[in-house]
């Protein structure tokens, strides 16, 4: 089924706020070392930054390795905390869209788009504009919120799976 499609600039915004890197710690803050890839989640970070300033973002918002996108790191954020530059940080506009859209930005044609579209050879990064311009396919709002629940439901699944792993 076609659904009809709009900008992911219409559909989020894209946090900038930042704080002073005393505030992170390693229990909160998340850059592209200690995301996984291939959608794996996150593991505590090993080193927080010693100068400068870390992104801010919130539970619920998306976060998305903005190097190398081809190794497809993704998360959607489960406490508030602090990021590295190099993370984009995503806020839906409409919190009942939040497990859609990152079902959506998940998937496999949103790398393949954002590799195609990145600038650089050595350490490639996804073009800003060209992510902002992404066309989501946006069904009702009934087919979004179900949707949604699909993808919630097998993330908590797969976090439970990791639980067990981990315990084994």
């Amino acid at each position: 089924m076609e659904y009809p499609v709009r900008k992911l600039n219409e559909l989020v915004t894209f946090r900038r706020e930042v704080a002073n890197c005393h505030k992170a710690t390693i229990y909160d803050y998340i850059s592209t070392e200690n995301m996984l890839s291939d959608r794996g989640g996150v593991v505590e970070a090993t080193n927080v930054p010693a100068k400068g300033k870390v992104k801010i973002f919130n539970k619920g918002d998306i976060l998305i390795s903005n190097i190398r996108p081809y190794f497809k790191k993704i998360l959607k954020a489960k406490f508030d905390g602090y990021c590295s530059s190099d993370v984009l940080v995503l806020t839906p506009v409409s919190l009942s869209d939040e497990d859609y859209l990152y079902g959506v930005l998940s998937a496999d044609t949103f790398f393949d788009y954002v590799t195609k579209t990145s600038k650089g050879t050595k350490m490639p990064r996804g073009d800003i504009d060209a992510i902002r311009n992404y066309s989501v396919p946006w069904p009702d709002h009934e087919m979004r919120t179900f949707i949604g629940e699909v993808y919630s439901t097998i993330d908590k699944k797969l976090d439970a799976n990791k639980l067990i792993n981990k315990n084994l």
